[in-house]
């Protein structure tokens, strides 16, 4: 993980997801579409 980045975890449907995002440039609509992906 970079300098730029942050660490988030995030329950959905039960599951505990754990991302590293850049939260200058990363937009809500990005963090939805992961859901699906994890």
């Amino acid at each position: 993980m970079d300098a730029k980045q942050t660490a988030i975890k995030i329950n959905y449907k039960g599951d505990v997801h754990s991302l590293h995002v850049d939260l200058t440039s990363f937009l809500l609509k990005a963090l939805k579409a992961l859901f699906p992906e994890t």
